[in-house]
């Protein structure tokens, strides 16, 4: 049974130059105990998908249609009090931002303690037990001394372990993590990507895991789904992703990756810019970036088509006859 599904998600965004269509349509689940990668590049609307799980749009946004159903009930019919007894308690998110995600004038341990208070109605020396033991659970060194410590005063990958322990102190069903090795040297990142890995396990918590690193989907994700402009192009299992990947986007995603098994002298690369999600084109989005396309890609966006076991991709490329190619 999934944990989470979202259902013809839209969420667009009111601006000076008109409405951001940032998630247009978006279809995903989340299974019990399962890892989900979200895979695309910057703009793409990864984090906004995120955000509107959490319904933590911002003011200038607005969910405008579909059904985000957690654990049976759609989050989208709750009120703002409900969604804060669920934020933390059952769905936590690590944020993109470590630093600024946290507060520079309250002790860590302060930050951490705050959750275990409201939603487990533990009291002040109850939390401070159970957030010391967080921050040794995330791989902190004397985490009775390092709860004193403000966030100016730990490193870029302390401070992300951190917003983990936070995340993950209530026991929550689904945690979100969007990008949670940006920014951090690579030793570090690979020292995240084990720590989600194990406490995942340990916890039994399922995870959405937002990126644009296939290196991270590969250690954690069991299917990816793989974004472009605002709706889901692909999704799959990890190996089949892997193995066979269907849109020309999620190829030239993985062909711009280095790889130790192939002679390369220079990495391919995926020309052109994410369209503007202002006035996206009629036809598929990714149409002005494809190496090869049809006529009807400038006019019809595809649907999704089942291309192997549990393997949808919105290509023109399948179960279309008597098309003229470009």
């Amino acid at each position: 049974m999934a944990l989470l599904e979202v259902r013809n998600l839209k969420t667009y965004f009111d601006t000076a130059r008109g409405m951001v269509q940032a998630v247009d349509g978006i279809n995903l689940t989340v299974e019990r105990g399962k890892t989900e990668g979200l895979v695309g590049e910057s703009g793409c609307g990864k984090t906004v998908m995120a955000l509107s799980v959490m319904r933590l749009i911002p003011n200038r946004g607005k969910i405008l249609n579909g059904e985000i159903i957690f654990e049976g009930e759609d989050l989208l019919q709750k009120t703002p009090a409900e969604m804060v007894r669920i934020r933390g308690r059952k769905i936590s998110m690590i944020f993109q931002d470590h630093l600024s995600s946290l507060n520079p004038v309250l002790q860590v341990g302060k930050q951490i303690e705050e959750a275990i208070r409201k939603h487990q109605g533990l009291d002040r020396l109850a939390a401070r037990e159970k957030a010391i033991k967080m921050l040794g659970l995330v791989g902190i060194s004397s985490p009775e001394t390092r709860i004193k410590d403000y966030p100016h005063q730990l490193s870029g990958g302390m401070r992300q372990r951190v917003m983990i322990a936070i995340a993950l102190s209530c026991n929550p069903s689904l945690l979100i993590a969007d990008e949670p090795t940006t920014a951090l040297d690579v030793t570090i990142q690979a020292q995240i990507v084990e720590l989600l890995k194990r406490l995942i396990k340990e916890l039994d918590t399922s995870l959405l895991l937002i990126t644009h690193d296939f290196g991270i989907v590969a250690e954690l994700c069991d299917r990816v789904s793989v974004m472009y402009g605002g709706q889901i192009v692909e999704r799959a299992p990890t190996r089949e992703i892997f193995k066979n990947p269907g849109h020309p986007y999620t190829r030239g995603l993985l062909n711009a990756i280095p790889r130790i098994d192939r002679d390369m002298d220079r990495l391919d690369n995926v020309y052109g810019a994410v369209p503007n999600l202002i006035s996206p084109p009629d036809g598929c989005r990714f149409c002005s970036r494809c190496p090869g396309h049809y006529e009807i890609c400038h006019r019809k966006n595809p649907e999704p088509v089942e291309v192997g076991p549990d393997h949808l991709v919105s290509c023109w490329i399948y179960g279309q006859k008597g098309v003229t190619h470009v």
